[in-house]
Order: C-alpha cells, then sequence, then structure tokens
C-alpha cells in the first residue's frame, strides 16, 4: 500500500505498508483557492449576508475601522480589497482605519499599503495595537460578568467596524474568526491574560489532551461594540483562500464555520496506536503555531499513550520574538506551563499547546533532513519533543504497530472521531 503525505510548501513523504493504514481525506484539499482576491472580496462585499451592499451600510463621512484577526490568510491583500472597495464611497471628512496587532507588526504582516496605489495608500492610516498603553485603550461597557471592556480607542471612536477574521481549526483560541478580531485581540494586557487564566482553568477541569475552549466573550464584545458587518475567510493548504464570506457579523461567523466544516472536518472510524500528520508551511502563521495546531489535530486520533509523528519541513532559522532563551530559562525555574501562558499569552500558546500533547502522547518531529541539535533552540529537551529522519524510520513504525492513521493539512484540517469505533490494522 503506497501511501503519499503532503508536508510544508511542496514536500511529499512516500510511505510503503505491508499493513491497513487509515488514510484520511478531506474536500477542501481539492476545491481550488482563490487566486484574484481583488474579486472574490468586491462580490463578498456586494453580496453580502442577510445585508443590503457594504457600499450603502456607510455614509460618507464614516470612521471606518477594518479589525484584522491575527492570521488571516493573505490579510494584507484582502485588507487592501476592502480598502479599494470603501474609499470611494468615504468624503474627506470620512476616515479609513487598519488596526492590526503587535505581533502582526512584528511579523511584517497586515499592512495593505504594499498592495495599493500611492493615492489609496495615502488616503489610509495603517494603527498597531499596543495593548498595555492605557492611553490608547477606553472603557467602553463590561461584560456579563462585570469584568470590564477596554478596547482599542479607534475602534470606540469609530462609526463603523469591521472585523476581518478567519475560521481556524477546531474551537480554537480566544475565538478565532470574527469575534476573536476585536476581543481580545484589542483590549488591554490585564483582560487578554485573564482570558488565558480562564483558558488555563478549563484545561484543569477537562478530559483528554486539550480542551473544547468555547469563548463567548468575544461575540458579547461585537454586541456591546455594536459590531453589525463582518468578512470571514475560509482557509486552505499553505496559507491560500477557498471562500470569502461577507455579511451580518453572527450570519458571516456561522456560514464561515459550516464551509469549513464541510472541507476540513471529516469523520474518522476511530483512534489509532499511531498518528502520522503532515504539517503544512502556513506564511500567517510561524512555525512554531503550525506545528502545535498539527500536533493538536493529531492528538484527537491517538490513542493514549501512543505516537504522532509531525511530518514538517521545519525552519531551523525561526522562533517567534520574546519566546526565546531567556523565556526557557522561565520554564526551566519555578513556573509551570500553565504559568507560562498565562504570562506571555497568544505568543506562549504553540509551547502550552505542545505541552499538554505530550503529556498523552509521544510526539516525533519528522523531517527529510536529520535537524542539528540547535534547530529547536531548545525546546526540544524542554518539550520532550523526539526528532527523526529518513523514509525507512517511518516505514518500519507503519508496519510494527497495531493500526495507523494517517493524513495531511494537520495545521489545518479538524477531523472528529466516531464515538466507540477503535482501528485496527489488518495484520
Amino acid at each position: 500500500m503506497d501511501i503519499r503525505i503532503s508536508y510544508g510548501t511542496y514536500g511529499v513523504l512516500e510511505i510503503k505498508s505491508t499493513s491497513l493504514v487509515n488514510v484520511v481525506g478531506f474536500p477542501g484539499s481539492d476545491v481550488a483557492p482563490i487566486e484574484d482576491v481583488n474579486a472574490a472580496v468586491r462580490e463578498a462585499l456586494d453580496h453580502p449576508l442577510e445585508l443590503p451592499a457594504l457600499a450603502r451600510c456607510v455614509t460618507p463621512g464614516d470612521r471606518v475601522v477594518l479589525a484584522l484577526r491575527r492570521g488571516t490568510p493573505r490579510g494584507a491583500e484582502i485588507l487592501a480589497a476592502v480598502t479599494r472597495y470603501l474609499l470611494p464611497h468615504l468624503s474627506t471628512e470620512g476616515q479609513l482605519t487598519v488596526l492590526r496587532t503587535e505581533s502582526d507588526e512584528t511579523a511584517g504582516w497586515g499592512d495593505p499599503r504594499p498592495f495599493l496605489s500611492a493615492e489609496e495608500a495615502q488616503a489610509l492610516e495603517v494603527r498597531t495595537h499596543r495593548a498595555d498603553r492605557q492611553e490608547e485603550l477606553t472603557l467602553l461597557a463590561r461584560f456579563r460578568n462585570g469584568r470590564p471592556l477596554r478596547l482599542n480607542r479607534a475602534l470606540i471612536d469609530a462609526d463603523v467596524v469591521i472585523p476581518v477574521g478567519c475560521t481556524p481549526p477546531g474551537k480554537a483560541w480566544s475565538a478565532y474568526g470574527t469575534s476573536g478580531a476585536v476581543f481580545p485581540a484589542f483590549s488591554d494586557r490585564m483582560s487578554q491574560l485573564a482570558h488565558w487564566r480562564d483558558v488555563v482553568q478549563k484545561a484543569r477541569r477537562g478530559k483528554g489532551p486539550l480542551p473544547e475552549h468555547r469563548d463567548r466573550s468575544g461575540r458579547e464584545a461585537n454586541w456591546l461594540l455594536g459590531t453589525q458587518f463582518a468578512v470571514e475567510v475560509i482557509p486552505g493548504p499553505c496559507g491560500s483562500v477557498l471562500r470569502i464570506v461577507a455579511g451580518a457579523t453572527e450570519a458571516a461567523r456561522r456560514t464561515a464555520r459550516e464551509e469549513y466544516r464541510r472541507w476540513w472536518c471529516p469523520t474518522v472510524d476511530g483512534k489509532a496506536e499511531l498518528v502520522i500528520a503532515g504539517v503544512d508551511h502556513n506564511p500567517s502563521h510561524t512555525p512554531w503555531e503550525n506545528l502545535a495546531q498539527a500536533a493538536w489535530t493529531a492528538a484527537r486520533l491517538v490513542r493514549r499513550g501512543g505516537q504522532i509523528i509531525l511530518v514538517t519541513d521545519w525552519d531551523q532559522g525561526t522562533i517567534p520574538r520574546l519566546i526565546d532563551e531567556n523565556s526557557l530559562a522561565e520554564v526551566s525555574g519555578i513556573w509551570s506551563w500553565s504559568d507560562f501562558l498565562q504570562t506571555h499569552g497568544d505568543l506562549a500558546v504553540p509551547f502550552w499547546l505542545l505541552a499538554r500533547v505530550r503529556r498523552y502522547a509521544r510526539v516525533c518531529l519528522w523531517t527529510a533532513q536529520s535537524l542539528a541539535d540547535e534547530s529547536l533552540s531548545g525546546w526540544r529537551e524542554r518539550l520532550s519533543l523526539e526528532t527523526t529522519s529518513g523514509e525507512a524510520v517511518i516505514n518500519r513504525l507503519v508496519n510494527r504497530v497495531d493500526s495507523c492513521t494517517v493524513f495531511s493539512h494537520a495545521s489545518l484540517a479538524w477531523p472528529r472521531v466516531s464515538r466507540g469505533a477503535t482501528l485496527r490494522g489488518a495484520g
């Protein structure tokens, strides 16, 4: 049985198995990605869900803010397309602003001006949210639980706020999508850290390797802010876009998630002793985030105490800012991984995810060439990650175990397991 696993941008690993292997396929991998983002965005804005065309939803003097959710594939191009659409409908009294996270600025993401003409770029303001700058934050209201909702002043001063987000794998962090494009992404540091404390508490109460985190505060923040219109992106392999949806906030969110489930959430018959997962190269996420998301997805399909092999083209020169040797020293000291998450927030998420998956199953990174000792910057030992290379190693493992599941696009997909089913090999 010959099996092909796609990984990275163009990599393919070929496996030869004498045993029965469960190969999981995804309809989304066969969907042609959008090539003309500008045309797709214009079509979505002209025919939104449950609302008239966006051009009829704004007035010439409106102050409009486009709030970009970090990790949105082709986010800068989508923002540029929305900008081209809106500028003819705004007067000189109007204002168009893009608001992005500090992480996006650091990575060089979320700035649409390189995709605009000089005249269009001049009419657009790009701001970066600084969660620890109190002078840039304003108290809007309080949540039902009494916690204050402080947001970037640009959002509160705006007449129209349009979140631009991406439907994520699973029930992912900080309510990805249009909800997460406002809160907690553009709130104050204390609110963000409180969000991660809630995540940790739910993880401690939950079962399995990872919690099914459902955060409704983002949707409540949208309601308190009065957000009516949103743009949602359904992602494809390697940072591509399969569909762009726009319209009423809840309608866009609901439709995008239905499409995502249809394309990326197949049902698998049961859990296996060995899971081999190809890790996409998604340029809108860091390599650590792609790796951790793939491990999280694979953990849904592996039996407790089993093994996960992540097939990756690891970029040896990339590591997120702030998550460096000093942060590693913190983890090696008195702090736990939960403390680490609550201190560093978004930047620490991939390491916390990997640590939790590692408690549930063995995790091994496969690369075509052997990784150098310093390639993971000390995190390999701290996370107890194994590494290997070469096709012969994979072939031996596949033919040795009782059951095996194989799939590609692990950092994007979110397969579901049939309850009570158990996979078994054929000898």
